[in-house]
């Protein structure tokens, strides 16, 4: 089915609003919410209010043609319109209130426009006007790693299939794409992965190591990276794993996944962390295999997706987020609260790291510096938040984020307090109170270990249909579980 969009609009900025409302509803139809969805929103009203009020001639009634698709690579806007030409090469060098009459972005709209969106280009087009094009990329965020789980009816394979893993080939980013695409159709969440020239790129800037099982035949059976992100490079994500259907149960997930691990090893990670989807056990028992135990438990964090041969819940997904310390040193004192202080400490055990607990000193008061936090929606109706500084009127601003967060609809909201501030532990009571609850903690690099909260925005969830892959992973859905239904009382 196709997902195309042709529209013809007047050049009449009364109908201005009703045409942003139809472009904020088609992003999310296509998966897209939150921050990139107003993004998105922001940069159109900017690219179409330059196409009203400057597109035409002695403010001519015309029309303008916007078109909107989707692939694999994001979204797609083309703005088409026959107003005064213009010279687009002239446009690509202009700074703000340097633009000639006609052209379709003023200089600070340019700007704009480039801050929002990935990619953005003009072009003549003779006696048909001219055209902006605009795309909008999704970013890698946390993704559960997969089970094997497709299966199709494929010729045998030898007994003694022999492979190797090593790093991805630029010329082998269309096969991993393709790959992708077998495995998962277009449902896998991190739409660059069908895109190959994103592929290719992300993996000359690094921010994407892929490597790969090849056969000696040189079919790729598989594909996995390490995903860096910026607020802990130093603990890389093992993630976008994938396995040809005709290679299940040949060792190739393992085998990929202890690749990474001594590939984080050898670039002097201090930690690892995946996801493991709770609607089957097998991707966390991947992780489990290789050293990755339970720290966190996010509950509905995503859209429910449908895996080929595995019966699974419905509703949204949850994860527990699992990790194993690398090439960590000796590590901050930390915090903890005193409601949680014995199952932190059991997660930490899980992970064979002792840590150096310190006690909450009494009577500590908030600062008059300014406060600063972070604050994010996503496309998978989450929101997140992260207290870079506390400084007063902390909580104030949490509750009015989360507010926020729930007025847009978000399913759940997390928060991460930094275990190595001993207002983090003291505050956790006052933020419990607002209906946050526990989750767990994520280790990061050079002692940020964040304790991590979340709040559900009246979502239905049965914790009798959690899975998981051991021991630790059912105690942590027990513990969160109770903690939950407190939050409710």
């Amino acid at each position: 089915m196709s997902n195309e969009v042709k529209l013809t609009v007047p050049a009449d900025r009364r109908f201005l609003e009703g045409i942003l409302d139809f472009v904020s509803d088609y992003a999310k139809v296509m998966g897209i919410q939150g921050r990139e969805q107003d993004e998105i929103r922001l940069a159109l009203e900017e690219a179409l209010v330059n196409v009203i009020e400057h597109g035409f001639a002695g403010g001519a009634k015309e029309s303008f043609h916007l078109e909107m698709s989707a692939s694999g690579g994001g979204l797609t806007f083309l703005v088409r319109e026959r107003g005064l030409p213009f010279d687009p090469d002239v446009l690509e060098q202009t700074t703000a209130g340097d633009v000639s009459e006609g052209a379709p972005i003023k200089g600070l709209g340019l700007k704009i426009l480039r801050r929002y969106m990935d990619e953005v280009s003009f072009r003549s087009l003779g006696v048909e006007g001219k055209e902006t094009n605009l795309v909008k990329r999704l970013s890698f965020e946390d993704e559960p790693l997969p089970e094997e789980e497709v299966r199709v009816e494929q010729p045998p394979l030898p007994e003694d299939l022999h492979f190797d893993v090593r790093r991805m080939r630029p010329h082998e980013a269309l096969e991993v794409a393709r790959l992708a695409y077998h495995a998962y159709g277009y449902t896998y969440s991190k739409l660059q992965i069908y895109d190959p020239s994103v592929i290719r790129l992300m993996n000359d800037q690094d921010t994407l190591a892929s490597f790969v099982a090849v056969t000696d035949e040189g079919e790729i059976m598989g594909h996995a990276a390490l995903v860096h992100h910026d607020e802990s490079p130093k603990v890389p994500e093992l993630g976008v794993v994938f396995v040809n259907p005709r290679f299940r149960k040949r060792g190739c997930m393992k085998r990929l996944t202890a690749w990474l691990v001594e590939e984080a090893r050898q670039r002097k990670a201090y930690g690892l962390f995946a996801q493991g989807v709770c609607s089957h056990s097998y991707s966390q028992k991947a992780l489990h295999d290789v050293g990755l135990q339970p720290c966190v438990l996010r509950l509905a964090c995503a859209p429910f997706r449908e895996y080929k041969g595995i019966d699974g819940v419905q509703g949204r997904e949850s994860f527990i987020t699992c990790h194993r310390y690398i090439n960590a040193g000796p590590g901050k004192p930390l915090f903890f609260p005193q409601e949680h202080a014995e199952m932190l400490t059991r997660i930490y055990g899980w992970q064979d790291r002792g840590v150096s607990v310190s006690i909450v000193p009494k009577g500590l008061e908030l600062s008059d510096r300014p406060l600063s936090l972070d604050f994010n929606m996503d496309s998978k109706s989450t929101a997140s938040m992260r207290v870079r500084r506390y400084g007063k009127g902390i909580a104030a601003e949490v509750l009015l984020r989360l507010r926020q967060a729930c007025l847009e609809r978000m399913d759940v909201v997390f928060l991460g307090l930094d275990l190595s501030d001993p207002l983090s532990a003291q505050l956790v009571p006052e933020f419990e109170s607002m209906g946050f609850f526990f989750a767990g903690v994520m280790p990061g690099g050079g002692g940020k270990d964040h304790l991590i909260l979340q709040y559900l925005n009246n979502v239905k969830l049965d914790f009798r249909a959690l899975q998981a892959g051991n021991d630790q992973g059912r105690e942590l859905i027990t513990y969160v579980q109770g903690c939950e239904a407190k939050s409710k009382s």
